[in-house]
Order: C-alpha cells, then sequence, then structure tokens
C-alpha cells in the first residue's frame, strides 16, 4: 500500500476544503440581472484550471462532482489494486477513467457555452471567486501532498539508460509495485526498485540474481551460482536500440535461465571494461545480489566493487509492466511475468 489509512483520510478531507468553499460562494441571493454571453473559449481555457469553466458557466453542482471525482481518482491511483484485479488492467482503468472524464469536461463546457446564449450572471461570477477557487485547490493539493510525504513512493519510473536492455530501454515508463513496508517473498529473476544511500539519491532498477545465502561469480562473462553456470542460449536475432546519447546499438542477445525455470533476455557483448571475471562472492543474510540485463553496462561493475549487493531494507518496490514507451508495441509488458 502506498498511504497509510491515516493519510488517506486526512489528504480527503484537505481536498474536500476547496469544495466546501466554493459551495458557500454558490449559495443563491438576489441580484440585479446582467445578460451576458459566455465565450466558448474562455471556458474551455477556464477547466484546465481545476474545472474553474463550470464557475464561468454557472454549473457549481458540476464543478463539485469534478473536483470529488479527482479527488478519488489521485486516491485510487495512489492504492495498491484489489487483490483480484490485475495490477495492468487496474492502473489502466483508473488512466482511462481519467483521460475520458477529462475530455468530456472539456466538450462539457464548449457544449454549455454554444447552449447558453442569454446567460445570467451569477453572484459568484467574480474575479475573486475565481481566484478564492484556484487558492483553495492549490492549497488544498499542496497540503495533501505533504501530509502524505512520508509515506508516498511514487510508483511510476523511467528508464533513461541501457542498463536493463533489452527488457528496459530509453523512452519505457514502468509501474513498479510499491511493498508495504520490507519486500518480502522476492525470487530470482524478479527485476526491482531500490536506492543506495551510499552512493546519492538515484533509484535503480535491477534483476536479482542472487538470494541471502547463495554463492556468485562470474566466469566469462556468465554467471555462476552456487557452482553452476546459469544456461545462456544465443538468439540468432541481434537487438538494435538508441542509448541516452541517441546512438544507434547493436549486441548479441541472449535467454538465460535460472535453476527455478524462470527466464529471461540479456545482452552480452564483452567489451572492454565490462563484467568478465569476478572472484566467488557469498551473498550475506538479509542482502541480493543484482545485475542488469545489458551486462555491458559500466553501473554494474561499480555497484559491484563498490556495494556487492543490495541490502533488504533499501528495496521498496518490484517491477511490474510497462506502462508507457516510445515504443507503442511495448505498453503493457510484463516485466516480471
Amino acid at each position: 500500500m502506498f498511504y497509510r489509512s491515516d493519510y488517506l483520510v486526512k489528504s480527503m478531507l484537505t481536498a474536500l476544503l476547496p469544495v466546501i468553499a466554493v459551495s458557500l460562494c454558490f449559495k443563491r441571493v438576489e441580484s440585479a440581472v446582467v445578460i451576458k454571453e459566455r465565450k466558448w473559449w474562455v471556458a474551455l481555457l477556464l477547466q484546465f484550471y481545476f474545472g474553474s469553466g463550470y464557475i464561468y458557466l454557472g454549473r457549481p453542482v458540476r464543478l463539485a462532482a469534478y473536483v470529488v471525482f479527482l479527488i478519488f481518482s489521485a486516491v485510487a491511483g495512489l492504492l495498491p489494486p484489489p487483490d483480484l484485479v490485475e495490477v495492468r488492467i487496474y492502473t489502466f482503468g483508473i488512466s482511462a477513467a481519467m483521460m475520458l472524464v477529462s475530455v468530456f469536461v472539456l466538450v462539457d463546457a464548449i457544449r454549455l457555452a454554444f447552449l447558453q446564449k442569454d446567460y445570467k450572471l451569477r453572484p459568484y461570477n467574480r474575479w475573486w471567486v475565481y481566484l478564492l477557487y484556484w487558492t483553495a485547490m492549490s492549497v488544498a493539493y499542496g497540503a495533501a501532498m505533504f501530509m502524505a510525504a512520508p509515506n508516498l513512493k511514487i510508483p511510476y519510473y523511467a528508464a533513461p539508460y541501457t542498463e536493463n536492455a533489452p527488457g528496459l530501454i530509453p523512452g519505457d515508463t514502468i509501474f513498479a509495485e510499491i511493498c508495504d513496508g520490507p519486500c518480502s517473498d522476492l525470487r530470482r529473476g524478479d527485476m526491482i526498485v531500490f536506492n543506495i544511500p551510499e552512493l546519492g539519491r538515484r533509484t535503480y532498477i535491477r534483476r536479482i540474481i542472487g538470494l541471502p545465502g547463495d554463492l556468485i561469480q562470474i566466469q566469462n562473462g556468465i554467471v555462476v551460482l552456487n557452482g553452476t553456470p546459469l544456461k545462456t542460449q544465443r538468439l540468432p536475432d541481434d537487438f538494435k536500440f538508441t542509448d541516452f546519447f541517441n546512438e544507434q546499438l547493436v549486441r548479441s542477445q541472449y535467454e538465460e535461465a535460472f535453476p527455478n525455470g524462470r527466464k529471461h533476455l540479456i545482452l552480452r557483448q564483452n567489451l572492454k571494461g565490462t563484467i568478465v571475471h569476478t572472484n566467488p562472492y557469498r551473498v550475506p543474510e538479509g542482502r541480493y545480489f543484482v545485475m542488469g540485463d545489458n551486462r555491458d553496462n559500466l553501473t554494474d561493475r561499480e555497484l559491484i566493487r563498490n556495494v556487492g549487493s543490495i541490502s533488504a531494507e533499501h528495496i521498496f518496490a518490484k517491477a511490474s509492466f510497462i506502462y508507457w514507451s516510445d515504443d507503442l508495441s511495448r505498453i503493457g509488458t510484463l516485466i516480471n511475468p
């Protein structure tokens, strides 16, 4: 779960304050009748500011409904999916709902503006009401994020580098399942998200190669697990991709298999400076040995030399699937099948 329940309640109550404030401004009072045409382009632009086009169009009920939807969709996006719902369906469902509603309120504002030729100004059609609403929404959003910050871990991560090619390449954005506390039930082959405080604030994504107690060694670029080399099979097609510096690369592609039967693709070229040989390494208790799928990346060499393995307490998520990619065919691809 991304939030504790008490933070969820506080965040939702704080975000509802603008609705209450605007509702007070929407009390019907007698005033002089002023007729003024509603311009569709003004209504459209105002909709981008928390749906305030509905104030301009005199539709407070629609505005309140839209704000409530924003609150609940934001909260739902930060909650783990129900046990019976697959994470990809849950995530894409929320995203699709938000996109459809966003398009609807924009089209709805234009439609209402054309229908209301003789619009009678309401008491709340004042510049200070818009300012009050925008301020209230901004403050509420900031307060909700501030209260949630101690427990918030964003589940979306970009893959700017080629360390995990071919599974993840620049342009991919992944969705990760945040662990509720220490990540448990980790297996060889899991792609995990973690940080290393001693190396700075960067977030890393790597595949688990060795569990606590495993003996790891690399010989001629091949991982030897507990004295047995992992099975690797060269694929007939090379993998072509573009790196962070927009350089076109071609690498040999292999299928690597763990003793538990899990398989994944790796790239290996045995380039100068990459990991070809290491001494035997016993993974300490409470730690995991990880590597990128692109075995030619230099970052893994630094990790192994400076860190050796990753502490379980620094692992906070499991990579789930590719949420977005510059290559549309990769969207929805499972990372940990």
